[in-house]
């Protein structure tokens, strides 16, 4: 019985051959877009699984909120309070608490070679003993408790030494805040952590003195189980606040989230890397589903109009004996056939994208066997259920026209074949939804990470290089890289800052005007050089820019505050030009007392999606940890003096440089993936749709050649058969737009509320997505259309 049905199956694929291209085509696209997106998302939610115990790990942070001042970062900066913390056993329900402190810009010397690692750490004992890595060569046994050894992941192994045994070999180490290179020791390698987990690490270090370390730290706590986060985020608070003497410690708030959540909940300042928002998952895993499910709705509706399409063959099937569940078995055996082999060729497509998908988010294609074998197991139940669905509501179909012509003693209305069923309006109307939907987000996420881009500071003019997170020893020969920079015509403006475009000044403190103090008000320090406004070319609404030539050594400065600093201060902002401005920094000697030069108009140092914070700018030489150089046109001979220059000033550290374009590009790393996943999305979805209804369309014609050819018996023109059908499909486009709109404003709504400046949702964007459809439509079906409204009445008489 099977061998007949699968032998009837693939006489009628062939008869069939077109329909059976493109079913298979527009399905196996969509499988390989399911298996694609359901993988990736898959991956994401799974960040930080693999940790032992992970259940009772948690990331602590110091949240601060008070008088109009925010700072919440994932790297604590009150190093003091931190280590109150740390060396008590007042608090109970603690397992152990672990640091990792960043050393930015580490630089391993290894005789006459040097190798940047940004992901290298000092590192308590307790962090390797909360994540308990694989030690795979060296001491497993008090890790890291000696000074001046260092952990070596395995891949940082291979870097450095290659198949040499790394264990007992020396290596030198500089960075930021250190001149003098410092030699540690390998004791151990340990197994590079998971691709999925929000930490990177390649290298971790013993503290000098890990009692007296005070700076900035990432810090995690294992708790016991039975404890619960909230309680001991209570506890914490109350220790600081009765062991802490510092005037901050009322103001903190102890943050506990659990790790598993940081990869996707967690966007601070300060973060190990950038984390993916839930929302890019969220909007990658639908778009991938919307993308299948197009697929499958037209896999249903071209199968069915095939089964309608050879109604009068079955009826003498029917006439010959055959009853429902034969009918049933074969429609089944057809529409199972085809999803087998766009299930086989969909998985192997996958396949052969897989390392263009992942250039899109991490090694995560085809590596959990628990994700490969749900996914496929989910297409196969969809696969199958598609085919039963579509086999029972074609069977169903097949004998209401019997009864009807057949069966029924009474004369009814015999039914219309035009193919323009309410099942196929309606499959049709999902496929323009969906298509509209996913072209309406794109351009808004399109329009809002433009928008986010071009307000970035130093975009919209001339590509400017940056070298950042710069050592010590560079920070304090800017004056001569800058001269030395200058003497080239190429270069047009050299000027330094502490943090390069897109980064994030969290250094704040209270102050005071003329003498006056503003009480628990803060602002966030942001030192550059006497350039920085104008390289920016920064607009000044009050007051002046710094004097053009700045002494370092003068014991005064000379503060511009940003528009959002001087509305928190005065409600006259151009009173404040000329006023003596005190900050009171821990260390009064490096930052002096100095007027209040002018008021520069707010700019975007960080992302959109962080409201800008009150900011005094003022030139300082001490912590300009990022050099910025404007070429003059071109920018290779201006990059070839600067390597010239480097070469000469600093011939023991690498150079590594970037454009504003791709700092700013890797700020929005995870909405241009977006945007990238939804084009491609959109693209699909308009050629599984267009395939679906050039398709149907042939379907279409075959049923209505008899009406077409008596029309133009009758004298009918062209344009009086095309016109029709045209207006058919503008009235399921204007149709499905309609429905659309509501459910795409309330997705844009949502998503661009994650941003604290953005952009409008224009009114355009609806009639071009429904102008869309109806164009890609007519196109779709005007060949079978045309092919109608041209024929030859007289041929078809004769064929008949």
């Amino acid at each position: 019985m099977i061998g007949k049905h699968l032998f009837l199956t693939l006489r009628n694929l062939k008869k069939n051959l077109l329909y059976t291209l493109f079913v298979v085509a527009g399905l196996a696209v969509g499988i390989s877009t399911f298996l694609a997106t359901f993988q990736w998302s898959a991956w994401h939610l799974t960040f930080d699984r693999d940790f032992p115990e992970r259940e009772q790990i948690y990331r602590l942070t110091f949240e601060e909120n008070y008088e109009g001042f925010y700072r919440h970062t994932a790297r604590i900066l009150h190093g003091y309070a931190l280590n109150q913390v740390m060396f008590t056993d007042m608090i109970s329900g603690v397992e152990s608490v672990g640091r990792i402190a960043p050393f930015r810009k580490a630089a391993f010397r290894l005789d006459d070679r040097a190798y940047y690692e940004e992901y290298a750490y000092s590192c308590d004992p307790a962090f390797l003993e909360i994540f308990a890595p694989e030690v795979i060569s060296g001491s497993q046994d008090k890790l890291l408790t000696e000074p001046n050894t260092v952990v070596l992941t395995e891949s940082t192994a291979r870097k450095f030494f290659g198949d040499t045994d790394p264990i007992g070999k020396s290596l030198d180490l500089v960075h930021q805040f250190v001149i003098d290179a410092e030699t540690y020791t390998v004791t151990a390698v340990i197994k590079d952590l998971p691709e999925n987990t929000h930490l990177r690490i390649s290298a971790l270090t013993s503290f000098d003195n890990p009692l007296e370390y005070e700076g900035t730290a990432w810090t995690y706590m294992k708790l016991d189980d039975s404890v619960d986060p909230e309680e001991m985020e209570a506890n914490l608070k109350i220790f600081i606040e009765s062991n802490v003497i510092e005037s901050y410690s009322t103001q903190i708030r102890p943050r506990l989230q659990a790790v598993g959540d940081i990869h996707l909940h967690s966007h601070l300042a300060r973060e190990i890397q950038p984390n993916v928002r839930f929302r890019t998952v969220l909007i990658v895993m639908v778009a991938g589903m919307l993308v299948f499910v197009l697929a499958w709705f037209n896999f249903t509706l071209l199968s069915y109009s095939k089964n309608q399409l050879q109604i009068q063959k079955l009826v003498i099937q029917w006439q010959m004996g055959a009853g429902r569940a034969v009918f049933f078995r074969q429609f089944l055996m057809d529409n199972f056939f085809v999803g087998s082999i766009s299930f086989i060729i969909g998985v192997v497509l996958t396949l052969l994208t897989a390392p263009l998908m992942e250039n899109h988010g991490g090694a995560y294609m085809f590596k959990d066997p628990m994700v490969i074998g749900l996914s496929l197991f989910i297409l196969l139940v969809l696969i199958t259920g598609g085919a039963i669905s579509t086999s029972f509501i074609s069977t169903g179909k097949l004998y209401r026209h019997l009864q009807i012509r057949h069966l029924s003693s009474k004369p009814g209305a015999p039914l219309v074949h035009s193919g323009k069923s309410l099942f196929i309006r309606s499959v049709i109307v999902l496929e323009f939804i969906i298509t509209f939907v996913l072209l309406s987000n794109l351009i808004t996420i399109s329009r809002q990470t433009r928008y986010a881009m071009s307000q970035q500071l130093g975009a919209g003019r001339q590509e400017a290089i940056h070298l950042h997170s710069l050592h010590r020893e560079i920070v304090n020969n800017f004056e001569v890289f800058r001269e030395r920079m200058m003497e080239s015509p190429y270069i047009a403006n050299v000027t330094a800052s502490m943090e390069e475009p897109t980064g994030q000044t969290q250094d704040a403190n209270t102050f005071e005007v003329d003498g006056i103090d503003e009480g628990e008000a803060q602002l966030f320090l942001f030192p550059v050089d006497q350039e920085f406004l104008r390289f920016y070319d920064l607009k000044m609404i009050y007051g002046s820019d710094f004097p053009a030539y700045y002494n370092s050594s003068d014991s005064l400065e000379y503060f511009v505050l940003n528009e959002t600093a001087a509305k928190m201060i005065s409600d006259h902002p151009a009173e404040l030009i000329g006023r003596e401005l005190t900050l009171h920094f821990p260390h009064p000697d490096l930052i002096w007392p100095g007027p209040i030069t002018g008021i520069v108009e707010d700019f975007h140092l960080s992302g959109l999606d962080y409201e800008i914070s009150p900011m005094v700018i003022f030139p300082n030489y001490d912590w300009l940890w990022c050099f910025s150089i404007l070429p003059a046109g071109y920018p290779e001979p201006a990059l070839e003096h600067l390597r010239s220059v480097w070469d000469e000033l600093f011939p023991s550290y690498p150079m590594e440089y970037y454009f504003s374009s791709s700092l700013i590009e890797q700020l929005y790393e995870s909405e241009l993936i977006q945007i990238k996943l939804l084009l491609s999305f959109s693209i699909l979805s308009i050629i599984i749709s267009g395939l679906g209804l050039f398709a149907l369309s042939g379907f279409f014609m075959q049923k209505r050649i008899k009406s077409a050819a008596l029309k133009k018996i009758n004298g009918a023109r062209i344009h009086q058969v095309l016109f029709p059908e045209l207006i058919y499909y503008l009235w399921l486009a204007i149709l499905s737009s309609a429905l659309s709109v509501p459910i795409s404003l309330f997705l844009m709504e949502r998503w661009l509320r994650n941003f604290k400046y953005r952009t409008d949702i224009p009114v355009w964007i609806f009639p071009a997505c429904a102008l869309v459809l109806i164009l890609f439509s007519w196109m779709a079906v005007f060949y079978h259309t045309i092919r109608l409204a041209r024929i030859n009445p007289v041929e078809f008489i004769k064929e008949q």
